[in-house]
C-alpha cells in the first residue's frame, strides 16, 4: 500500500474537475472500469461501497492478515480458490507451490491492482518495489509523466502487464500522480515495514527472486461479482478454498451458503479468518455443526488467528 505523508499538492477536485477524455471509448473500456474508476478519483459519482456491487469499494493494496501463521497450508497443493484482496495471499500460495488459481472480487478494481502488483515483481528489484508501494510518496511539480513513478511504470512494469491492465494503468498513469490515484481508489492501512515484511515473505530477497521466476507459470483466472452469486459457478473441487474474512460481509448465513456450495479435494483445506463472537468450539460456528457439509465429513479448528476446516477422506 503507498502511504502519503506530507502536503498534498493535488488540486482542488471540487473547483478543477477534468473531462472524462472521449477519445476513450466502449471499445477500448468496455467494461466502464476505467470511467468508474475515473469518476471515483475525479470525486465526480457518490461513493457507494456498501451496494450490492461494491462498484466504488476501496481497495487495499497490502494485506493486514497474518498470512504466516497459516501459509504452511498451502503446502504441497496445487489450485486455490479465494478472494483477490491484497493479492499478497495469492503471493505467499504461490511461494508454496500452488500454480492455479481462481480468484474474485466484488468491487471492479482489486484485479487492476493484483495485474500492477505481479507485473512489479517481475519488472521492479525489490527495493523499487517497496518504494513504489512503500510509505514515501516524493511530490513532484512536473507532469505525472515525467515522474519517477511514471518511469517505473512504462520502463520496468508495462512490458511484463497483464493485456486486461494495460489500458487501465496506461490511462491513471499518463494522468495522475500516484498519491492522486491512491487518495481515490485505495484504502490507507498504516502497517509498519517491519509489520508488512512480516506477514508478507516475498518481501525478502531471496523469496521475491523466487516469486519472480515462479509468476512466470501460474494461472491466475479472475471474476467480479458477489460471491454468492458466482458460488455456483465454481463448480471444480479445490485443494485450498481460502475464505478470509468474507463472513464479514455476507454473515454466517452467507458463509454455511458458500460451506455448502464450494468443495474441495479430498484432504483439502478451508481458511477462514477468525470468526469473532461466533465460534464456541471445535466444529461449530454459532449452533450450526460443520462436521458434515455439502455431503463430506470436515473438521473445523481453531488456531491462533484463524480457523481450518480439512475434509476427512
Amino acid at each position: 500500500m503507498l502511504f502519503i505523508e506530507g502536503k498534498s499538492k493535488v488540486r482542488n477536485k471540487q473547483t478543477d474537475k477534468k473531462k472524462y477524455p472521449s477519445s476513450l471509448t466502449n471499445k477500448t473500456d468496455p467494461t466502464g472500469d476505467i470511467r468508474m474508476a475515473f469518476d471515483v478519483i475525479e470525486e465526480q459519482a457518490p461513493y457507494a461501497s456498501h451496494d450490492h456491487y461494491h462498484s466504488y469499494s476501496e481497495v487495499v493494496p497490502t494485506t493486514n492478515e497474518y498470512l504466516y501463521r497459516y501459509e504452511h497450508l498451502f503446502k504441497n497443493r496445487k489450485n486455490m480458490l479465494g478472494p483477490i484482496a491484497s493479492g499478497d495471499q495469492i503471493f505467499s500460495a504461490i511461494l508454496a507451490g500452488i500454480d492455479d488459481f481462481e480468484v474474485f472480487d466484488i468491487s471492479r478494481f482489486p484485479k487492476y491492482f493484483l495485474y500492477l502488483k505481479k507485473a512489479a515483481v517481475q519488472g521492479l528489484t525489490l527495493e523499487e518495489y517497496k518504494e513504489f508501494f512503500g510509505r514515501r510518496f516524493i511530490s513532484e511539480s512536473c507532469l505525472p509523466t515525467k515522474s519517477k513513478y511514471y518511469y517505473l511504470y512504462q520502463d520496468k512494469i508495462r512490458p511484463y502487464m497483464d493485456k486486461e491492465g494495460l489500458s487501465f494503468w496506461d490511462f491513471f498513469f499518463k494522468r495522475y500522480f500516484l498519491k492522486e490515484i491512491y487518495d481515490g481508489l485505495s484504502e490507507l492501512n498504516f502497517l509498519t515495514d517491519k509489520v508488512k515484511a512480516r506477514n508478507n515473505k516475498f518481501l525478502q530477497q531471496k523469496y521475491y527472486r523466487e516469486l519472480r521466476d515462479r509468476l512466470k507459470d501460474v494461472r491466475i483466472n479472475v471474476k467480479t461479482g458477489n460471491i454468492l452469486d458466482l458460488a455456483t459457478s465454481y463448480n471444480s473441487e479445490y485443494d485450498v478454498i481460502y475464505l478470509s474474512n468474507i463472513h464479514s460481509y455476507i454473515g454466517i448465513e452467507g458463509l454455511l451458503y458458500l460451506l455448502h456450495h464450494l468443495n474441495t479435494t479430498p484432504d483439502g483445506v478451508m481458511i477462514l479468518a477468525m470468526v469473532p463472537g461466533l465460534w464456541t468450539g471445535n466444529n461449530y460456528i454459532g449452533n450450526v455443526d460443520l462436521r458434515h457439509f455439502n455431503g463430506q465429513p470436515y473438521k473445523f479448528t481453531r488456531y491462533d488467528g484463524y480457523i481450518a476446516g480439512k475434509r476427512k477422506v
